[in-house]
């Protein structure tokens, strides 16, 4: 097998999640005649291609790009069943086998503790999108209760008015950013979580409080001071 780079897989499948790509237009001069779209038969074309580039660079225990830890495993298999393949194809059955057992005792879906939320959050995206017989759902579970024991809030003696109160970081004692915030968000999101959830709100002021932004929703400091409209 082909040793794959796993920036062209991330590129890859970032690319086939969305089975409706809105393509620019474009023009050679400002008097060409404007490009058309492709067909829908041609998107379709165009992502099996890609499913099947995807399916030849899996390792032969499942993964993708094992060396990077199970994130990339769990965003290709989830962008695979975005794409309409289902969860018993055997290249998909045989990443999911490879992302089980990735489970720590704690409920995360980590390699070591440098990214635990970042994986964990694309695992649980890509087991809720495989879920369909309810398989996965205690598995789903035990991994948002440890994405939610890692958020910075009281558990980890934040007080609401610390800057960093709500927001999320490769783990529970790594610093929070809006990076892992965002992913944070769009696991609870995909799981269908209520935007009045504690988990929600807590990570939405964390995300006010980066905002460069002198508003109600800023405790900080910088608000005011700067007040662009930039994150930091």
């Amino acid at each position: 097998m082909k040793r794959m780079n796993p920036v062209a897989l991330l590129v890859l499948s970032c690319l086939w999640l969305s089975p409706n790509l809105a393509w620019a237009q474009q023009t050679q001069s400002p008097d060409a005649t404007t490009k058309q779209p492709p067909s829908a038969d041609q998107l379709d074309a165009m992502r099996a291609k890609a499913i099947a580039f995807l399916k030849a660079s899996q390792a032969d225990d499942g993964s993708f790009s094992s060396q990077l830890g199970p994130g990339v495993t769990a965003l290709v298999t989830y962008s695979l069943l975005r794409s309409g393949v289902p969860a018993n194809d055997p290249d998909v059955a045989q990443a999911l086998k490879f992302l089980e057992q990735q489970v720590q005792k704690d409920g995360g879906i980590y390699k070591g503790e440098q990214y635990q939320n970042y994986e964990t959050s694309l695992a649980i995206m890509c087991f809720h999108e495989a879920n369909k017989d309810g398989k996965y759902q205690d598995l789903i579970a035990a991994a948002t209760r440890f994405e939610r024991k890692i958020q910075w809030d009281s558990d980890e003696g934040i007080d609401p008015s610390d800057p960093r109160y709500g927001g999320q970081g490769y783990g529970s004692k790594k610093r929070p950013d809006l990076s892992n915030t965002g992913m944070f968000i769009d696991a609870l999101e995909t799981l269908g979580t209520d935007k009045n959830d504690p988990a929600i709100q807590e990570a939405l002021k964390f995300i006010s409080n980066s905002q460069n932004l002198d508003t109600p929703h800023n405790s900080t400091k910088f608000g005011a001071l700067i007040n662009d409209g930039g994150f930091y």
